[in-house]
């Protein structure tokens, strides 16, 4: 705890709920938490899109080919 490898963060449906922190914390260039992926899947639009330039087509595409659940589930 002392020195942050874990750390609480709050969440609206779960309650607090107690997380990896960063490792190694850069004097410089400290890491920051600034939430987590509530659901699988729910940041692909904008990983894909926004960030590797994918199209909309493209996007509906690849995660169409996304496994619905685990395998053994």
């Amino acid at each position: 705890w002392s020195r942050g490898d874990l750390v609480r963060q709050s969440d609206a449906e779960n309650g607090e709920i107690v997380m990896q922190g960063i490792v190694p914390i850069m004097s410089r260039t400290p890491g920051r938490l600034t939430g987590w992926s509530r659901r699988p899947g729910s940041d692909s639009e904008a990983v894909l899109g926004a960030l590797l330039g994918y199209t909309p087509e493209r996007v509906r595409a690849v995660t169409s080919l996304a496994p619905t659940s685990a395998p053994g589930s």
